[in-house]
């Protein structure tokens, strides 16, 4: 599969649920997050271009937080619905976006204390 129809397939949902949630949420934003922080804590003094550097950074950052969120809750949705048609539990798929939540509400706190 290529990375064209991969990317589709985590944005629509349709990728594994434990996949989008355990790989595509949780550990590559935490990679992406160490990498900032070993990044900004290197910096003392920036210049012009790593200032737009960061810039940069900070785009994909966010950027790549909504996809593997949107993802990630799709697939979850899809869990659930799927889950329910069996007549298993769905606590996984809930328990996922109860997650998301609080950590998308814990980032707009934080944006909003810095202003």
């Amino acid at each position: 599969m290529n990375l064209k129809n991969r990317i589709i397939e985590i944005w629509t949902g349709k990728y594994s649920f434990g996949r989008s949630f355990w790989i595509i949420f949780i550990l590559n934003i935490h990679i992406i997050q160490l990498f900032a922080i070993f990044w900004l804590s290197g910096q003392n003094k920036f210049s012009v271009f790593e200032d737009l550097l960061s810039v940069f950074f900070s785009i994909f950052i966010a950027t790549y937080y909504v996809f593997a969120s949107v993802g990630t809750w799709r697939s979850a949705t899809q869990y659930i619905n799927l889950n329910k048609l069996k007549k298993l539990k769905k606590f996984w798929g809930v328990l996922a976006k109860f997650i998301i939540l609080m950590i998308t509400f814990k980032i707009i706190f934080q944006l909003y204390e810095m202003l």
